[in-house]
C-alpha cells in the first residue's frame, strides 16, 4: 500500500503525521507544499496531545508491504 506521508510542526512544538492513502504518484514538491500550506492554513487539524499544523516540514511517498500469514 502506498502512502503519502506529510509531517507538519505544530503550535505545541510537537511533529504531526498526516497519511493520505493511495496518493497520486506524480505530484511535484510544489504541489506538495501548496497543499501542505492550506492544510496548516485550515485549522481544520487539532490534536489535544500534538496541537494544531502550522508548518510542513516533510513529505514522502512510503510504500508498505504486508503478506497475510493465517487467512
Amino acid at each position: 500500500m502506498l502512502t503519502l506521508n506529510l509531517s507538519f510542526r505544530t503550535d505545541a512544538g510537537k511533529t504531526m503525521v498526516v497519511r493520505i492513502p493511495d496518493p497520486v504518484q506524480d505530484l511535484t514538491t510544489q504541489q506538495i507544499e501548496t497543499a501542505g500550506a492550506a492544510i496548516a492554513a485550515s485549522g481544520v487539524l487539532l490534536s489535544a496531545k500534538l496541537g494544531r499544523p502550522i508548518e510542513l516540514v516533510d513529505a514522502q511517498y512510503v510504500e508498505r508491504n504486508a503478506t497475510d500469514m493465517i487467512p
